[in-house]
């Protein structure tokens, strides 16, 4: 189904290079070699296309599109990505690019702008996950709406809320969410895990080249071993303050899965990743919790 022959109509830009960008029809993932029109990220695109298919590969483009008398045009989809674009400039532009860009990964995902170093910095000490919208923002979020009391309103909020930040554990977290609410409704008992596995199932049957992604596999190897051990590691904590346990059980229980995935993707793989994720990454948590209320 991904590889069909197809021409395409209409195509939205979803990555700009020198010489060269990436575009997008529904899941399908196209490379322009040309360089003859002026867009940006979230534009569409119209005109005559030519399409060079290739073979399914590791690329994952269809096939090399030409296109000729381009139009290009903008939608909502559009407004939100350059909104999104917007927020993060003014971000940098108030608080110096620094800041500005590592408060606009932490808030709205981006992580394009963020400097070489501190990225060095966060990889070597294994936090770099702490940069993407996780679970954790969708739970603030439902216990703030929650609280609010606005009922089935609150998941079409969170759904518009995924559908602005575009990432993979956010709408992995939105498919459990709907999962969850699915089962109560019709008097099941949600499984969680049978839901990361329907949301893990229905993401990579509409995009199959996500599963290539090292957010994908670490966001869900990281959800499922704290399905499986969460529980089990906390209960052997019992002397310890409950707030210090349940950071660390959770923290431990993440990294049964997806240290092995961190390891073989970082060479240069330092101790410190074990001190970030211990310490650093619980203290996130609180600070996040706490400016959240």
């Amino acid at each position: 189904l991904y590889y069909r022959p197809h021409t395409p109509e209409e195509v939205r830009v979803i990555k700009t290079y020198s010489g060269s960008m990436v575009v997008q029809e529904g899941f399908r993932k196209y490379l322009i070699k040309q360089d003859v029109f002026d867009c940006h990220e979230g534009d569409l695109v119209r005109g005559t296309f030519e399409v060079e298919f290739l073979s399914p590969g590791g690329s994952g483009y269809v096939g090399n599109l030409i296109i000729g008398k381009p139009e290009i045009t903008t939608d909502f989809r559009s407004s939100l990505i350059s909104f999104k674009k917007y927020v993060a400039d003014e971000l940098m532009s108030k608080y110096g690019y620094d800041n500005g860009s590592l408060m606009s990964s932490l808030v709205l995902g981006i992580k394009d702008d963020i400097s070489e170093r501190r990225a060095g910095d966060m990889k070597s000490m294994g936090i770099m996950h702490i940069l993407s919208i996780s679970g954790f923002h969708f739970a603030l979020l439902e216990n703030l709406l929650q609280k609010l009391k606005l009922g089935r309103k609150s998941i079409i909020i969170m759904g518009f809320y995924a559908y602005f930040i575009s990432s993979i554990p956010g709408y992995r977290t939105l498919l459990t969410i709907i999962y969850r609410n699915s089962a109560y409704y019709f008097r099941r008992d949600p499984d969680p895990v049978t839901g990361v596995f329907i949301a893990m199932f229905i993401q990579t049957f509409l995009c199959p080249y996500i599963i290539f992604k090292i957010g994908f596999l670490l966001t869900y190897l990281s959800t499922l071993g704290i399905l499986l051990f969460h529980q089990k590691i906390l209960s052997t904590m019992h002397h310890l303050p409950s707030s210090v346990s349940t950071s660390l059980s959770l923290t431990m229980s993440a990294l049964s899965l997806s240290f092995p995935i961190i390891i073989s993707i970082s060479p240069e793989f330092s101790l410190g990743v074990f001190i970030g994720n211990m310490v650093l990454v619980p203290l996130y948590a609180v600070f996040t919790y706490l400016s959240f209320c």
